[in-house]
């Protein structure tokens, strides 16, 4: 597969041009008002003068396999970054699944603090390289690093660090789907804890948005957790109502 060309006009977090903050969100066609400082502290700042129309350019990329979609045999890859409508959906998807969640007759998981959860265990447990099947997806751990390096901007809290988990997730369907990484993808750590991914400028991001038929997604999903914890696992549900599976992390 050749190499990915990265995209400078693609959507994430870049250096600020103001020259007031560390970075500011790029969303692909114009600066926003979010920033984050030195110290990963992210506020809102409107730009003065109006929007510059070419953004930055952008840092080397670390050294990870690329996020990409791949097509058909004979045909290029095509990058997929995260689609403008997420910031909106994203948010909104995230209050159905809570809702969803207190009114069912399971408890509802914990958020990335990490506090007990009552997941429910799948009949297997998959190997790092191996493929599972959850719903219309198929799902295929490639690595796991602990800990996962800070992108160039955010980074853990004190007590904390990040870890990744390199994930492909494929179309296996006639039609086109759509995939949250969200709501589809957890860590589990001990017996009873459970993180949701954290947001970051940790680059390839997370598979996310809609996958074509036949093609799949593949990048770096990333958590904060507590220094010292371990046993970790990977659990990915490709629906609501399709059946989780998990994956062993080392």
């Amino acid at each position: 597969m050749a190499e990915e060309v990265k995209d400078p006009a693609a959507p994430g977090w870049k250096r600020d041009p103001s020259g007031r903050f560390a970075g500011r969100y790029w969303d692909g066609a114009a600066w926003t008002e979010h920033v984050v400082s030195p110290d990963r502290k992210r506020s809102l700042d409107p730009m003065s003068g109006g929007s510059p129309t070419i953004p930055p350019p952008q840092p080397p990329a670390p050294a990870v396999t690329p996020l990409v979609v791949e097509g058909p045999a004979g045909q290029p890859a095509r990058r997929r970054g995260w689609p403008a409508w997420a910031k909106i959906a994203l948010p909104v998807a995230v209050l159905v699944a809570i809702a969803a969640g207190l009114t069912s007759d399971d408890e509802p998981t914990s958020g990335s603090a990490g506090q007990p959860s009552t997941p429910v265990a799948p009949s297997r447990s998959y190997a790092i390289g191996e493929t599972a099947r959850t719903g219309d997806f198929d799902v295929t751990v490639h690595g796991f690093s602990d800990p996962q390096a800070p992108g160039q901007f955010l980074r853990p809290q004190p007590g904390m660090h990040f870890v990744s988990v390199d994930v492909q997730v494929a179309n296996r369907t006639p039609a086109q789907q759509a995939f949250s990484s969200l709501l589809g993808f957890h860590l589990l750590a001990g017996r009873d804890r459970e993180f949701n991914l954290t947001f970051n400028d940790i680059t390839p991001g997370p598979p996310e948005g809609e996958i074509p038929a036949g093609q799949s997604m593949r990048g770096l999903v990333v958590f904060e957790v507590p220094n010292g914890v371990g046993d970790f696992r990977f659990r990915v549900q490709g629906s609501f109502t399709a059946s989780e599976v998990q994956f062993t992390l080392g």
